[in-house]
């Protein structure tokens, strides 16, 4: 039991960087694209 909650835990941390790192990289590659579309809707 402690061994498989240890697991799920290591394997949702893991899941949560990799995500982490996949959206950085979107959010970086369009970043100017998501600022237009914020300011945009903003006005």
């Amino acid at each position: 039991m402690i061994y498989n909650n240890c697991f799920h835990f290591l394997s949702s941390l893991l899941f949560i960087v990799i995500t982490y790192n996949y959206f950085s990289k979107f959010f970086v590659l369009n970043n100017h694209i998501i600022i237009f579309g914020g300011n945009y809707a903003i006005n």
